[in-house]
């Protein structure tokens, strides 16, 4: 099935969610650019037919850079040049090339 906005949204909410809370936090580089993260996950799709959404957040170990990630994912889906899915309701969300 088609993955909706909402679906997407509540699998990055549960991600950060998970990270271990921050009390202080500095201001600095984000560490990735929305350009380095797409083709970080274009690389991901074409290596595979599909990765898990999970698989690619939990190797992720900054909070912004979660967040430039699922920027990117969105950006892709925008431009077409990938699909997610899930396989049932509430169940894992996959990124998929097209």
């Amino acid at each position: 099935k088609d993955v909706t906005l909402f679906d997407l949204l509540t699998a990055f909410k549960s991600v950060l969610d998970n990270m271990p809370k921050e009390s202080i936090h500095e201001v600095g580089d984000v560490g990735a650019t929305i350009d380095e993260q797409i083709a970080l996950l274009l690389g991901l799709v074409q290596k595979k037919e599909r990765v898990l959404f999970s698989d690619v957040m939990k190797n992720i170990k900054e909070r912004m850079t979660i967040v430039v990630t699922f920027i990117a994912i969105l950006e892709l889906i925008r431009t077409h040049r990938i699909v997610v899915q899930q396989t049932s309701l509430f169940g894992e969300i996959y990124i998929c090339r097209r």
